[in-house]
């Protein structure tokens, strides 16, 4: 949980900054609701190997090869999916909304996981 809270806190810090350099919107745009769950994957996937295999060599290459399952999940490629995050990362307003859909997500799961 301390990775994701990590994450989020470093994209918001990274998101602030006093130029406003906005990236044009791609043809493929990843939809809002999709790049939530995506994001969401992500973070979880993140949080779990980073948990799992400490040391950083390990944790990448298992990291990069689970990525991948993830954009094939939702019929992805790198570059759509970075050219999409750099597009909503230089909309602050954007990515804080993602985030917060993220986090409400994410507790409403563990909520759901510690009543069963």
């Amino acid at each position: 949980m301390k990775q994701l809270m990590f994450l989020f806190i470093t994209v918001t810090i990274f998101g602030c900054s006093s130029e406003v350099n906005r990236f044009p919107q791609p043809e493929n745009l990843i939809p809002k609701d999709t790049m939530v769950m995506v994001l969401k994957d992500l973070s979880i996937l993140e949080a779990h190997i980073r948990n799992k295999y400490p040391q950083v060599t390990q944790n990448y290459q298992i990291m990069r090869k689970s990525g991948d399952l993830i954009f094939k999940k939702y019929h992805l490629d790198t570059t759509r999916f970075n050219a999409s995050l750099n597009y909503y990362g230089s909309r602050q307003e954007e990515m804080q909304a993602i985030n917060s859909q993220i986090l409400d997500s994410v507790n409403r799961e563990i909520t759901e996981l510690s009543v069963k």
